[in-house]
């Protein structure tokens, strides 16, 4: 009986052993793993602080540089962005880095100039729930944000009737703010062939 039980306890040293080592391996796996990911955030972080850089004028603000600015300025507070930056949208996301779950909205579907009533939309809508609240009343569970930040090009923004959406707001006290992006015109592309042709 003092045999098996030595075989035993044997067996299970050795089992404790390889789940020791194997928890060693993982331990350093992890370790290697969570280095590396804070390089690539690093970078990442480094690569987007460069961006957000002057345009090669020296003068004109990029993008990035633009939206970094609006991140840091609307920090703090409960924000909704609407984003119809269509040539910039990838640097919005980027350097506005939006951390709330539905806090940055950009359209799902085939659309142009859709952010300006969208904004006064969204701010009326705050404003209802703010109401609410103040009453007592259970609202959807989210809350208000406090600052509506509408992001287009320049493009975009004459396609959503500016005059009636902004004679909207003030009528209705829709106060937004509205960050209009000049690239100097819609971002059209020209089919090289129906320009040869004469049709573009």
């Amino acid at each position: 009986r003092s045999d098996e039980e030595l075989r035993r306890k044997e067996a299970e040293l050795a089992r404790a052993q390889e789940r020791a080592a194997r928890d060693k391996q993982e331990r350093e796996a992890l370790e290697t793993l969570r280095m590396r990911l804070e390089a690539d955030k690093r970078r990442v972080e480094e690569d987007l602080a460069a961006e957000r850089a002057l345009a090669p004028d020296g003068v004109a603000p990029t993008p990035a540089a633009v939206f970094g600015a609006l991140r840091d300025a609307a920090r703090g507070r409960r924000n909704l962005w609407l984003n119809e930056a269509v040539s910039a949208a990838d640097a919005a996301w980027n350097h506005i880095a939006p951390d709330a779950p539905g806090s940055m909205c950009t359209k799902g579907g085939t659309s142009i100039g859709w952010v300006l009533g969208a904004a006064v939309g969204a701010v009326l809508g705050a404003q209802v729930q703010q109401e609410k609240e103040e009453r007592g009343e259970k609202g959807d569970g989210a809350e208000a944000p406090e600052l509506v930040v509408a992001l287009s090009g320049d493009g975009n923004f004459l396609f959503g009737v500016p005059t009636a959406a902004f004679w909207t707001a003030r009528r209705y006290g829709a106060a937004f703010l509205k960050v209009v992006l000049n690239n100097g015109g819609r971002a059209v592309r020209v089919d090289p062939f129906s320009v040869a042709l004469g049709s573009s």
